[in-house]
């Protein structure tokens, strides 16, 4: 009992000297013309003492994502009822549970279930049941940043092709935050990669960056769909599953790739432009072509599924085998810069808002 009045005592302190703060918007636009700073959280000024199983949270760090972007501009699938809070992931700290709460304790880091929860905020309040306890030895940028990269990864690596021990997997957008974690991932499998980027000015210093993190090759496009790309697959061998965000041309090359009955899988179409497949590919040489959302699997798989994925990346980030994301900090009154940094071209830094009390 003395439990719960201490509790609520830290509540009451928290939230009257504290400031409320959350990233809103209000329509759907350019995120630059859309997005504004609330002192306080949506429907959250006028909210009574906490139900019997919900916790009252604190966010600790919520990155920025194209898909954050893409929803906040109106074309992503989901869309929230407005206004809405920005973000999709994040960590937070549990300051308060309710009577009955039985999943989590003052103290616990949790991370958000669901799409379009809105984690760009100071404080929330949610039902228990809508979060996922992460393990105290993980850095908080590492479980702020690991539901929607790294079990993107994960899922694409484990699901459509039966890899063994020196297959190699091919990838464009291999600077992306998913195409980093596919290196890391690969790399701890003793899988062999082919990254492929765009070319850029600092280019020397994007493949030095990927190698370190495990990447076997870093091409760009150019090459990649040039007469030398033929000569570092005859090297490797053919890969048996390509990873395309691109779309458009970049994926057709990356079809072309693939050993007979070999798989692509397409997760993102950062150029706008269509996935073709070619007939001969289709009928000739089996390829397999695939989607993947990490949002749909998440709502249709179970439980012991997810506990399975996380705590598979969890050993790897103990083990140093998946790094924290590289990444720059803001606090949510820096949302602007922090959103117009995320969709600048050529970077491969995540910005991360964290919450300083």
């Amino acid at each position: 009992m003395m439990f719960v009045k201490t509790v609520r005592c830290l509540r009451w302190n928290y939230q009257n000297t504290i400031r409320r703060l959350s990233v809103v918007y209000a329509a759907y636009g350019a995120p630059g013309d859309v997005l504004s700073l609330h002192t306080s959280g949506i429907g959250e000024e006028k909210r009574g003492p906490l139900g019997p199983t919900e916790v009252f949270l604190r966010m600790l760090a919520a990155p920025v994502n194209p898909a954050d972007i893409n929803m906040i501009q109106g074309t992503y699938p989901i869309k929230p009822t407005l206004p809405a809070v920005g973000g999709n992931e994040g960590v937070f700290e549990v300051l308060e549970v309710g009577s009955k709460c039985s999943k989590f304790k003052q103290g616990d880091r949790v991370l958000p279930l669901s799409a379009g929860w809105g984690t760009w905020r100071s404080e929330a309040w949610c039902s228990e049941d809508d979060l996922q306890l992460v393990p105290a030895d993980i850095p908080v940028i590492a479980a702020a940043t690991i539901t929607v990269n790294p079990c993107t990864a994960y899922r694409m690596l484990e699901d459509y092709q039966q890899l063994q021990e020196g297959d190699v997997v091919v990838q464009n957008s291999g600077n992306s935050g998913v195409g980093q974690t596919v290196i890391q991932i690969a790399a701890a499998r003793n899988l062999r990669t082919i990254n492929i980027v765009r070319d850029r000015p600092d280019l020397q210093s994007l493949i030095d960056e990927l190698k370190s993190i495990g990447a076997t090759e870093v091409v760009t496009e150019e090459f990649a769909q040039s007469y030398r790309m033929k000569s570092l697959i005859e090297k490797m061998g053919k890969p048996k599953l390509a990873l395309n965000g691109v779309g458009g041309k970049s994926s057709l090359t990356l079809l072309r790739l693939l050993v007979d009955a070999g798989s692509m899988v397409t997760y993102g179409g950062m150029s706008r432009q269509p996935v073709t497949v070619p007939t001969g590919l289709l009928i000739f040489n089996n390829v397999k072509v695939y989607g993947f959302w990490m949002t749909k699997w998440a709502s249709a798989s179970s439980p012991t599924a997810r506990h399975e994925m996380l705590n598979a990346l969890y050993e790897w980030i103990r083990s140093g085998s998946l790094r924290t994301v590289p990444h720059n900090t803001w606090k949510l009154q820096e949302f602007q810069s922090a959103v117009m940094q995320s969709m600048e071209p050529f970077h491969s830094k995540k910005q991360v808002f964290v919450n300083e009390i």
